[in-house]
C-alpha cells in the first residue's frame, strides 16, 4: 500500500466554535512580541479564564510531545497515524 502524509491545513473547519477552534483562538491570542497573562489572552480569545488556562496547559504539553503524523491510504478512505519517536509527557 502507498501512504501519503495529509496536509492538515487543508482540512475544512466548522463554523461553530468547537474545542479545536477555541484552542486555536486561544493560541492565536497569545502575544508574539510581548508577554501576556491568562486574563488578557482569555479576553482576546473571547473565552473564560479557567478554560483559557486549561487550553494553554494542554498546548504546552502537546508542543513538548512527539509529533503525530497523519497518512491517507492510497485508493482507500482509511486514515493511518504514526507517532515520531520520543517519550510522552503527562504533566507540565
Amino acid at each position: 500500500m502507498d501512504y501519503v502524509e495529509r496536509d492538515l491545513d487543508l482540512i475544512p473547519r466548522s463554523e461553530r466554535r468547537e474545542n479545536s477552534v477555541l484552542m486555536l483562538d486561544i493560541l492565536e491570542a497569545v502575544p508574539i512580541d510581548a508577554l501576556g497573562n491568562i486574563d488578557n489572552i482569555a479576553k482576546a480569545a473571547g473565552a473564560r479564564w479557567d478554560t483559557t488556562r486549561k487550553y494553554i496547559e494542554l498546548i504546552i504539553l502537546i508542543q513538548n510531545s512527539p509529533k503525530v503524523r497523519v497518512f491517507d491510504v492510497a485508493g482507500s478512505p482509511r486514515t493511518m497515524y504514526r507517532r515520531d519517536p520520543g517519550g510522552v509527557r503527562r504533566e507540565l
